[in-house]
């Protein structure tokens, strides 16, 4: 039995029913109750043998070990009328059925009446009754290190069971002591949860596990064990008969020269210390150099070169939080003070027997430290001691809270949320350091101030920044002309690192410079990666994390490094990023899958990120589709397994956003300009963020589909001739060389011999694939798009007709896109001739509510470039529509000289009106009733198209289709003015989805002032093309007996369902016509049973191509292609 647990004596009455008295929760607050020999034949019960007790209910007692191994819940108690020594002696007893043991007195019940127990008399004495009785004790030190058993002796007497709400009990006497017992039970009480007893549970699990010894054996075994219980313990014991000490060896170590000029302000810094008490004289057989730093005033700081002493002294583990996790602890605070000791480490004293170990010598005098002094190891960590020391006063008269003083080595900030509980903490603070004796430096003090200078931070109500002054110090860093210069620089990004996204990638080529071996060399190119490196530190803040909101980590991958970026949303959807973390691949994990990179992007952000979200629902935001069904598919790679199992302690809610944004609008809030260096360097598809994310997307991802189409070059046999040609010895006899050359082994053409526009050749039986790869690349756009997506980067003959043909069979491009009739009147058209002249914009919804509850598309469409922003929100009001119009597009890109809008009442209304004339910018009104004069209704049809094609089966998916759609809309060629959107708006390089799996031939760049003429001749012969189509009488559609047709679908909204008639598919089918009912009435069927459909009018009708057996895929693939990220 374990000695700490209250002795006890078993009952059990012939009815079977055993009855506990026991005083509540008082049993395991003292754990010895030795009870002498006949004290409880004097214990009687007072209540009449038939007498029934009412018992009364208890809660949130459990009782364990103590019957008979199990735990057992307590929910009655009874008030007994005992008599002791002819006295009364009541109590209150808990009732526990089937106790081990009849009786179990608590300390309550010794206490309320004066029980003394006496180890060192052996005795226990009842002041109250004026009775002893002694008891005899173990032989060894320790009286109650072992158990009495106590023998029991009863007459039986009657026991009434009533139910379970009354029980009647008696006892007559119990006899005497006995020698120590051989079968030993543990019994023990609690008011909580008391576990089974661990020890018992190993006892008995090795009891179990000694088949290989007789059973005599295992009661031998059993009895050491028992005896010997105090020694096994979860908790560790203290050796009493030994006590480490350490000696350190005598040193002495010559003491540096000091320069005579300097001797003097030496002498009187040394004399001020001797006048403080800071040292003090002495003959200390070691010797510490001292090292003298001059101040700008002129005074010199005496600091101890204690590398030496530091080599044998013994560290303290204790050290100030990481720092990241002390900057997030500010949230909701608005005031802040901060507190300097002075000269803080000479406050702390140091113990008489260790101050010889601080010893130095100066001009022959030997002194030493009676305080802590500079250049210790331990000096932190004994200020914080210190410290800690100072906070732990208690202060009786007030309310001693300090939750809200944060201690970074000596570095002392107080934060709070209003002025009343600031200046209490500051009280208490001040108090208990006057308590202390230690003392602050006013100058070096701040008080109540919103914003405040905290470990080279500016900390304030809205979050973090970087201090100017570093900032400043980073972006006017002088080039580096050695490795040492440069490794400084690197050591002081990193500190500032969570400022900078995509940190890791962009220093990544800097840290290779500084490796061993690699010879130094800082040319322009690696100026440029330097200034890069300066440049992406910004004035930004970091927010302060809400713990009551969710937390949102967007990750990325790519062969150089790892990304991610904890942020949090607003009420009003507003992007608050947190914190940016970045590192780079080592070699291994270069040679990682996409999903593998992918995936350990998420590892390591949950493990950065760790301290804050933990326990804290995350959604994760990625576009490797693969990674949301990670969890429910059956994993057979061991690495991603690992990573899985590693992931589940964290509340993760992975969701898949496509295109190169993959989130919503709302938390693009301030896009790159249109003029911003930054913006010039992306290539890849790219949505503006006001925070891009941290690494550049992997862009092996792009058309996969053309590695394979450039490796099979040498598989079509005119290709594979012209190859051998160019490698061969006859070139110069072959005219048309002029038009072919090889780039890597990539065969190219041009079109004409002066061209500088090389075009990769496509094989004959690759085709169609390149093409429906394009056309899925874009967003099922129509053929001409797609001609003008392809034109530009490759080449094979017939490339108009190929196009049209493949993309005419496009299943699904049939059942959503819209036929067009023709317009009444003389079609003119609305043209500008620079950007930003004519804005239009206007309202697309109320569409199903969405990712963050948006319901509605604020669009915004610059006239001339055909730019596009698409902005999600959540109620269409005028305010929504005027803050976004003047917050974020004009604040962004600049005032437009007019804004055009149909009359809807958001922009009739005095708010858009008024603030747009405050701008400068006059509002414009469309004709009423005909939406068509607005250039917007052109993406408003093109936005239906694009939700219909990916959003039929679950329509409030749009929001996060919306960044993608955005993309596709300004990276596709524009037929009205020959280039991209963005080429024309934000001044970038054509989007090359090429680019990525093959090095074109440099082509020489055209000026922007040659794009926009160019673009304003082809905006004027494109309107006139429009005019003359418009005039042209429309081609008549007929249908014969056997034709393949779809038909018009109308289906309506459903807003229980969150369906929108929008977003289904605009025809279904296909069905054959199987009779003419008259001249534009045709009926038909179903293709496979002939079971009659009905009757349509030739206006719901749509002829349908069938899909050839090429690479187009079937209608219910909506999959949307991988899109990558350029930050």
């Amino acid at each position: 039995m374990n000695s700490r647990d209250m002795f006890h004596t078993v009952r059990k009455f012939p009815s079977r029913c055993v009855v506990c008295l026991v005083l509540p929760c008082s049993i395991l607050e003292h754990p010895f109750r030795p009870y002498p020999k006949n004290f409880f034949a004097t214990i009687k019960n007072r209540s009449p043998t038939n007498k029934i007790l009412s018992i009364l209910p208890v809660t949130g007692v459990t009782i364990s070990t103590a019957v008979r191994g199990r735990s057992k819940k307590i929910t009655k108690q009874v008030f007994m009328p005992l008599v002791l020594f002819e006295k009364d002696a009541p109590g209150v007893f808990l009732v526990v059925p089937h106790l081990a043991t009849p009786i179990i007195l608590g300390d309550d019940w010794l206490s309320k009446y004066g029980v003394v127990l006496d180890y060192s008399g052996h005795c226990i004495k009842f002041p109250q009754w004026g009775k002893e009785y002694s008891f005899k004790g173990d032989d060894g030190d320790v009286p109650a290190a072992h158990i009495t058993r106590i023998n029991v002796h009863y007459t039986t007497e009657h026991v009434v069971p009533t139910g379970l709400e009354h029980c009647l009990s008696s006892m007559d006497s119990l006899d005497r002591f006995s020698s120590p017992p051989r079968n030993l039970e543990i019994n023990c009480i609690n008011n909580h949860v008391c576990p089974r007893d661990p020890l018992s549970n190993r006892l008995n699990e090795l009891m179990a596990n000694g088949a290989e010894i007789t059973v005599e054996q295992q009661q031998g075994l059993l009895r050491l064990l028992q005896e010997f219980t105090h020694i096994f313990s979860d908790r560790p014991g203290l050796n009493q008969l030994y006590m480490c000490r350490f000696t350190v060896s005598p040193f002495k170590i010559r003491p540096y020269p000091v320069p005579f000029a300097r001797r003097p302000a030496v002498e009187k810094e040394l004399q001020r210390m001797l006048d403080w008490g800071v040292v003090e004289r002495c003959s200390s057989p070691y010797s510490n150099p001292i090292i003298c730093v001059g101040k700008a005033d002129g005074s010199v700081r005496l600091c101890l070169d204690a590398r030496r002493i530091n080599k044998v002294i013994l560290p303290m583990r204790d050290s100030s939080p990481p720092l990241n996790e002390l900057l997030a602890r500010f949230g909701g605070k608005s005031i802040f003070s901060s507190v300097d000791f002075t000269a803080g480490y000479w406050q702390v004293p140091l113990h008489r027997e260790v101050r010889k170990y601080t010893a130095f010598v100066y001009d022959g005098r030997t002194y030493q430290f009676t305080v802590v002094p500079f250049g210790l190891n331990i000096s932190n960590t004994a200020f914080g001691h210190a410290l800690e020391a100072v906070l732990n006063v208690s202060l009786p008269d007030c309310e001693d809270k300090m939750n809200d003083l944060h201690i970074y080595v000596d570095d002392l900030l107080v934060s709070s949320s209003n002025f009343d509980e600031h200046l209490q903490r500051l009280r208490i603070l001040f108090r208990k350091i006057a308590m202390s004796g230690m003392t602050l430096k006013l100058t070096k003090c701040e008080f109540v101030k919103q914003q405040i200078k905290f470990l080279g931070h500016i900390i304030s109500s809205s979050g973090m920044s970087m201090d100017p002054e570093k900032l400043m110090a980073i972006r006017s860093f002088p080039k580096p002309r050695t490795k040492k210069e440069l490794q400084s620089f690197i050591g002081f990004c990193n500190f500032y690192r969570k400022f900078a996204d995509h940190h890791a990638s962009l220093i990544a080529p800097l840290i290779n410079l500084i490796k061993q071996g690699v010879p130094w060399k800082f040319g322009e190119e690696e100026l440029k990666m330097f200034d890069r490196v300066k440049q992406s530190f910004t004035e930004q803040y970091l927010s302060h994390p809400l713990f009551d909101q969710v937390f949102y980590l967007q990750t990325d991958a790519s062969k150089l490094g790892l990304g991610a970026e904890l942020f949090q949303l607003t009420s009003d959807g507003e992007r608050r990023t947190i914190l940016f973390a970045s590192r780079t691949l080592n070699s291994a994990e270069q040679n990682y899958s996409i999903t593998e990179l992918e995936l350990l992007s998420v590892v390591f952000a949950c493990e950065k990120f760790r301290v804050f979200i933990l326990g804290y629902p995350v959604q994760v935001l990625t576009d490797h589709q693969a990674l949301t069904f990670l969890f429910q598919c059956r994993l057979r790679n061991a690495r991603l397994t690992r990573w899985t199992l590693l992931l589940q302690q964290f509340d993760l809610r992975i969701t898949y956003i496509p295109g190169p944004d993959n989130i919503l609008d709302a938390l693009s809030r301030n896009p790159v300009g249109r003029n911003d260096e930054v913006s010039r360097s992306l290539s890849g598809p790219s949505i503006l963020l006001t925070t891009p994310i941290s690494v550049r997307k992997e862009r092996d991802r792009q058309l996969p589909c053309f590695q394979a189409i450039l490796s099979s070059q040498r598989d079509d046999p005119p290709l594979k001739k012209i190859i051998d040609l160019l490698n061969g010895d006859s070139l110069e006899a072959w005219p048309q060389s002029q038009y072919y050359c090889l780039v890597e082994g990539v065969l190219f053409y041009r079109r004409h011999a002066s061209s500088d526009q090389w075009l990769v050749c496509v094989p004959n039986h690759r085709i169609d694939e390149l093409i429906v790869s394009v056309h899925h690349h874009f967003g099922h756009v129509g053929p001409k798009k797609c001609i003008l997506a392809i034109r530009d980067f490759c080449f094979f003959k017939h490339l108009q007709t190929r196009v049209r043909s493949v993309i005419r069979a496009c299943d699904l491009c049939q059942r959503t896109k819209a036929s067009t009739q023709r317009q009444e009147g003389e079609l003119k058209s609305v043209l500008a001739d620079v950007p930003l002249g004519r804005v239009l914009v206007d309202l697309y919804g109320p569409l199903p509510q969405g990712w963050n509850n948006v319901r509605y598309v604020f669009v915004v469409l610059d006239n001339f470039s055909r730019y596009v922003r698409l902005y999600a929100i959540k109620k269409a009001t005028a305010v929504t529509v005027t803050n976004r119009m003047i917050n974020d597009y004009i604040a962004t890109y600049g005032s437009p000289r007019c804004i055009v809008s149909d009359h809807g009442a958001q922009f009739t209304s005095k708010v858009w009106q008024n603030r747009l004339r405050e701008r400068g910018v006059p509002p414009t009104l469309t004709s009423v009733y005909h939406p068509q004069s607005n250039p917007a209704e052109r993406v408003m049809r093109e936005l239906g198209r694009m939700f219909r094609t990916y959003c039929n089966q679950d329509h409030a998916e749009w929001p996060r289709h919306l960044g993608y759609i955005e993309w596709v809309l300004n990276n596709t060629v524009h037929e009205a003015t020959g280039y991209t959107p963005q080429e024309l708006f934000l001044t970038l390089e054509r989007y090359n989805p090429f680019s990525a799996v093959v090095s074109f031939p440099l082509r020489a760049a055209l000026s922007q002032q040659t794009k926009m003429t160019l673009a304003r001749e082809v905006q004027q012969s494109h309107a006139e093309r429009r005019r003359l189509r418009h005039d042209q009488q429309g081609r008549v559609t007929n249908f014969v007996v056997g034709d393949r047709v779809l038909v018009r679908t109308h289906r309506l909204s459903s807003a229980v369902d969150k369906q929108i008639h929008k977003f289904f598919l605009l025809y279904q089918g296909p069905y054959v016509v199987v009779r003419v009912s008259s001249q534009n009435a045709y009926t038909v069927a179903d293709v496979e049973t002939n079971r009659i459909i009905g009757t349509y009018n030739i206006i719901h009708l749509r002829r349908y191509i069938t899909p050839g057996p090429g690479p187009l895929q079937p209608a219910e693939v909506t999959e949307v292609p991988q899109r990558t990220l350029s930050s």
